[in-house]
């Protein structure tokens, strides 16, 4: 109940001890309220909420329902949708490390899917799911191998691996999450809770500030290009043939750091199997302004290891987790050292 506080029993535990917010208020919640505070604080700050094995574990079952006031008192979509997102990630990471029956167990009672698993010789374990519930979350993912016509389908079960089935389960919790905390909660908060929401709604407007003040400049800065992103653009300016995840990571890199979509077009149109119109069509669809009109984001570095488009398996970029953190970062560096030789030059001249 602890780890998975999405879960039947864990509701009906909160339910059970008969806890309404007004008792916060009391000395004994205390650590409650703490480890509420710093599961939000953990989501504002890095997007993933680690569990705390180290606390009590009614502690952690209660700051669950407690964060979940506080996100939906403050109001701010930002935050709900960092929060449904930080929470999702440490369960994905909870869901890794057990074992088969278990993860059965939490996808058909806690997220009502049709879930077993099967033994095959060629894999050490596969996991069938219901075509239906598969197509709740899976359409939510751009890589092709989420088609529903890319899989193993067998008398309407879709085959997926525990990797597999423990992604489409994070999506599918994400989005719970993000319903959970939408409504606006109109009940008025005990004074601990009004005290320890201003410090969160503080800390939200810092940590809104120094995002806009990364904010990424209107030109493409090829140089800052993170080295898989250059080679890619790099192979598609020399005509070379790029997978489709590969086209899919340029395209959607190139548009977040500024690029038109015409000018991508053009790039595009020199390879030997673009067609202009489809080729529009498509990076329309990945900028939000067709199809779903979903805006999506270029895929994270352990993405692109999976898929082999990493360079020297990430050494040259350090320990960031996404290809525009790497590009912000250069873009950074690259502004000091622009300032660095802007100085020397003015020592030179006998400037002060």
């Amino acid at each position: 109940m602890a780890k998975y506080p999405f879960t039947r029993e864990a509701s009906q535990y909160v339910e059970g001890i008969g806890l309404s917010l007004g008792d916060m208020d009391k000395p004994e919640f205390a650590p409650i309220l703490n480890r509420a505070e710093e599961r939000i604080f953990e989501a504002i700050k890095s997007g993933e909420s680690k569990f705390r094995e180290d606390l009590d574990y009614e502690v952690e079952i209660l700051s669950f329902p407690v964060s979940v006031a506080l996100v939906r008192a403050l109001g701010d979509p930002f935050l709900k949708r960092r929060f449904a997102l930080s929470e999702a990630r440490r369960i994905q990471g909870l869901l890794s490390s057990e074992g088969p029956s278990k993860i059965v167990y939490l996808a058909s009672t806690a997220l009502k899917w049709k879930v077993n698993m099967k033994a095959d010789l060629g894999r050490s374990m596969e996991f069938l799911i219901g075509f239906v519930d598969y197509l709740k979350v899976a359409p939510s993912f751009h890589d092709e191998k989420w088609k529903l016509i890319n899989r193993i389908v067998v008398e309407g079960l879709v085959h997926l691996t525990k990797e597999e089935l423990v992604r489409l389960m994070t999506e599918g919790i994400r989005h719970r999450f993000e319903k959970i905390v939408e409504p606006k909660l109109d009940l008025e908060l005990p004074k601990s809770l009004r005290e320890r929401l201003e410090r969160i709604g503080e800390f939200l407007s810092q940590r809104k500030r120094i995002l806009k003040a990364e904010e990424l400049p209107k030109v493409a800065i090829i140089g800052s290009f993170p080295p898989c992103l250059k080679v890619l653009y790099e192979s598609l300016l020399a005509g070379k043939s790029i997978s489709h995840v590969g086209r899919f990571t340029l395209t959607s890199f190139l548009l977040a750091v500024g690029v038109g979509s015409d000018e991508i077009v053009r790039l595009f149109t020199g390879l030997a199997d673009a067609d202009e119109r489809i080729t529009l069509y498509q990076v329309e669809h990945i900028a939000g302004r067709r199809g779903s009109r979903t805006k999506y984001t270029p895929p994270s570095c352990s993405t692109l290891k999976t898929h082999g488009l990493c360079i020297e398996n990430g050494s040259l970029c350090g320990k960031v987790r996404h290809p525009i953190i790497e590009y912000r970062r250069r873009l950074r560096l690259g502004q000091k050292a622009k300032e660095a030789v802007a100085e020397g030059f003015e020592k030179a001249q006998g400037k002060p």
